[in-house]
């Protein structure tokens, strides 16, 4: 596994194959509310142990607020970027349960609210051209997500993203479930030859 900011990101000390199993048996076996709950509050939890995460997240955020709010009052500032940091790891918390109970055994429709929003027309258009489609997702993970909901709609996808170090067979799951084929790139140099394999492959 080469280094890189990304694997330094996922050495948190969570980020740990038992860690993930254990939520992962809680998200797929109590009921669906207790375990979104125990996730909110062991979020709320991380968030207080991992100092030197939160200073990095809060430092991007100051940079990032005090750029979109000129002017914005000192203490303004620090209360959004607390705020906006809880929220960074509540949304952690929220990708961890979805991912878990998308890699169990719950039947997803009782759960999730499939929705679909912009031009489907011309997604299904240029998948007919023969030429393909690259759809480009704002953030890691989010290909469970998106990625399943084309899938369900008979559109053939393949997700090229980094390795979720400690949620790879969780991952490897999700895509079984939702018939979506993977291509790992892990920061290779030649990342981007795989990229156009994974493309050429369809």
């Amino acid at each position: 596994m080469s280094g890189g900011a990304l694997w330094e990101h996922s050495r948190h000390w969570l980020n740990l194959r038992p860690v993930y199993a254990t939520g992962a048996w809680i998200l797929d076996n109590l009921p669906v509310q207790v375990g979104y709950g125990i996730t909110r509050v062991a979020t709320e939890l991380v968030g207080r142990l991992s100092p030197s995460q939160r200073a990095g997240i809060e430092s991007n955020l100051r940079t990032a607020l005090a750029h979109l709010n000129p002017g914005i009052a000192p203490g303004e500032l620090d209360r959004r970027v607390r705020r906006t940091t809880r929220r960074v790891f509540a949304n952690r918390g929220a990708w961890f349960a979805d991912l878990s109970v998308m890699a169990g055994h719950r039947q997803l429709d009782g759960i999730f609210r499939f929705r679909t929003r912009g031009c489907w027309d011309a997604l299904r258009k240029t998948r007919e051209s023969g030429r393909g489609a690259i759809l480009a997702s704002a953030h890691l993970g989010n290909w469970f997500g998106g990625g399943v909901i084309v899938a369900r709609y008979g559109m053939p996808l393949r997700s090229v993203m980094y390795r979720n170090h400690a949620g790879d067979a969780m991952d490897r799951r999700v895509a079984k479930r939702g018939n979506v084929r993977q291509t790992y790139i892990d920061g290779n140099p030649l990342s981007m030859v795989e990229i156009v394999g994974a493309l050429r492959k369809g």
